[in-house]
């Protein structure tokens, strides 16, 4: 289900400036327990959209604990 919106983002960017969606660099934001096969299918997706440059992103999210008093 990826695929459709990319290439809506994709035509959204050319729109503004053609060739800008080449230009654009796609952040993909993942918590660091995603397996790295998930996100080359996301990666993979975006350049056969027509996006070429990708910047990574991970965070682990920290556990609130709560305290007994």
């Amino acid at each position: 289900g990826l695929k459709p919106l990319l290439r809506r983002e994709y035509e959204v960017f050319n729109a503004r400036k053609a060739g800008s969606a080449k230009q654009a660099t796609v952040v993909i934001r993942a918590d660091r327990e995603t397996k790295t096969g998930c996100v080359q299918e996301v990666i993979k997706a975006c350049q056969e959209t027509g996006f070429e440059k990708f910047a990574l992103r991970a965070k682990q999210q920290t556990a609130v604990t709560l305290k007994k008093t």
